[in-house]
């Protein structure tokens, strides 16, 4: 039976429970009950102490990265009714040529090209051949010109024999290589082009063959026999040293000449529009044509850019290449 006793203590309660709670009202008369009960202000206490522990605080710093981070997206695969460009790292596809030209042809149906050996028809080249001479000469600037500046550095602080040798390792083994490729640039190319860049190339080639090449063999002899004779006079080893920097300089000033003082990044961004402007055009062709990274990164950061065919960064790539080559390890497939 309800009694008075009993509705006096229900009331009671009551009492007690409305006086646990407070309202709060925000500016716009929202109101909100908070529970000021003892057993509620624990529990409060206790998620505060589990939202404020490292751990909770390290795992939101991982889901806010994630959350903003523009790459935590669906990675783009390779397309089989259209033309896929692809970055790469060159070192890193050349080991494993074979391997990737097989994966790409399993997945596209179509046709696989290196960085240069893209050519739709006739006369029409991916990567410009122009351009490219320009760049393997600014490439090739870039690398040596720094090298010559520690070595004159390095000689005026009388470092003679450390100079001469960083010298040789540093700048002119690779400036030999470079220059007989920009050598092997130019006889290639030639005969597909026409006008000024025919002129142009034409003239980077004899330079290169009958000027720069020879004269690069030259300084490497000198600065091995300067390095190898220690017992010269100091006026030998003066004039030694003067004839060195003399041929240095005007190897850099006809590589200036040939890249047309242009600077690789900016040679590298022509090639990077060259090459999107190509893809375009010939955007049906089914396959995989490989780039350096570079050049997808030059696309992909131009606003007025939006290419028709697929453009695939280097990790993409190596991520479908990855699932590839672990798919079909049962069925003998290997590499790296």
């Amino acid at each position: 039976m309800y009694t008075h006793a009993d509705k006096a203590q229900d009331n009671k309660s009551q009492s007690v429970s409305a006086s646990s709670f407070q309202i709060q009202s925000g500016s716009e008369s929202t109101f909100q009950f908070v529970d000021n009960r003892p057993e509620a202000i624990a529990q409060r206490k206790l998620q505060e102490m589990v939202n404020n522990s490292p751990k909770a605080i390290q795992f939101k710093a991982f889901q806010d990265m994630a959350n903003n981070n523009p790459e935590v997206v669906q990675l783009k695969k390779l397309a089989n009714d259209k033309l896929n460009v692809v970055g790469e790292n060159h070192d890193e596809s050349k080991e494993r040529r074979d391997l990737e030209i097989s994966f790409s042809k399993s997945k596209t149906g179509g046709e696989y090209w290196e960085e240069h050996d893209f050519k739709p028809e006739q006369g029409k080249f991916g990567d410009n051949p122009f351009l490219l001479l320009l760049g393997t000469s600014s490439n090739t600037l870039g690398n040596f010109e720094p090298a010559f500046i520690i070595f004159n550095n390095e000689i005026k602080n009388k470092g003679e024999q450390q100079a001469v040798s960083k010298f040789i390792e540093d700048g002119v083994i690779l400036l030999e290589k470079s220059l007989v490729l920009m050598k092997d640039h130019s006889l290639k190319f030639y005969p597909i082009l026409s006008g000024e860049e025919k002129i142009s190339i034409g003239h980077a080639y004899l330079k290169t063959k009958t000027i720069m090449i020879p004269f690069a063999k030259e300084l490497k002899n000198r600065l091995k026999h300067f390095a190898d004779n220690s017992d010269t006079t100091e006026e030998e080893k003066q004039r030694g040293l003067q004839d060195i920097s003399r041929i240095s300089r005007f190897i850099i000033q006809q590589l200036k000449t040939i890249s047309e003082n242009l600077s690789f990044d900016e040679v590298a961004e022509k090639r990077s529009d060259h090459m999107n402007q190509i893809a375009n055009t010939y955007k049906h062709l089914k396959g995989v044509w490989k780039v350096g990274q570079k050049h997808v990164d030059d696309i992909n950061k131009k606003d007025d850019i939006t290419p028709d065919y697929s453009l695939i960064s280097q990790n993409e790539f190596n991520a479908e290449y990855k699932e590839w080559l672990e798919e079909n390890q049962e069925n003998g497939v290997g590499g790296t």
